[in-house]
């Protein structure tokens, strides 16, 4: 064979596993934080009674909120390094 060099080009099949578990991994993720989130407005909801008027309010201090925090921890990324990211995701 002619520029094979005695290799096979197709993918191992322990390669492919691993695909296909980062995929449902990422597939997973996205379906309960969607659930997660429709879930939290619905508690947002019935905590606010018949104040649900201020509900807008409740949800822009909640984006706020988020904002501040990544980039808190971009900053904290930006002077720690990378090297620190097991401290929060821990293996």
């Amino acid at each position: 064979m002619r520029g094979s060099h005695g290799r096979d080009r197709r993918p191992s099949p322990r390669r492919k596993r691993g695909a296909a578990s980062r995929g449902g991994a990422i597939a997973a993720q996205y379906l309960l934080q969607a659930s997660f989130s429709a879930l939290l407005d619905s508690i947002a909801m019935h905590s606010l009674g018949p104040e649900r008027r201020r509900y807008g309010q409740l949800r822009l201090l909640l984006s706020l909120s988020y904002a501040i925090a990544a980039f808190i921890a971009g900053f904290i990324y930006d002077r720690a390094g990378y090297g620190e990211v097991s401290l929060v995701f821990p293996r």
